[in-house]
C-alpha cells in the first residue's frame, strides 16, 4: 500500500484495495469451485465451466468468476466436446 501511495497518491491507493478485494473474491471462488457444492444457480454455472477446464480441455475454460472473458479470448469450450 505505500508503494501505491508514494507513486499515485490515494488514488494509487484505492487501485490497490480495489485489486487485492477482487483478487480475495476471484480465490475465494476459485477455492469454492473446487471444495464447495452450492445450490445457486450462477454458482453451479461457474463451476461446470471451471471444472472442465481441469477435467475435460486444460487449454480451455480459464475463467473462474466469469466465463466473459473466455468469451472475448475465444477460450470458451464448445458444448459439443
Amino acid at each position: 500500500m505505500a508503494i501505491a501511495y508514494a507513486t499515485s497518491g490515494r488514488a494509487g491507493t484505492a487501485f490497490f484495495g480495489g485489486f487485492l478485494i477482487g483478487y480475495f473474491l476471484y480465490d475465494l471462488i476459485h477455492y469454492g469451485c473446487h471444495q464447495w457444492s452450492l445450490n445457486w444457480r450462477l454458482f453451479k454455472r461457474l463451476k461446470r465451466h471451471h471444472l472442465a477446464h481441469h477435467h475435460a480441455a486444460p487449454n480451455r475454460n480459464y475463467a473462474v468468476s466469469t466465463t466473459f472473458w473466455d468469451a472475448i479470448f475465444r477460450t470458451k469450450m464448445n458444448r459439443s466436446r
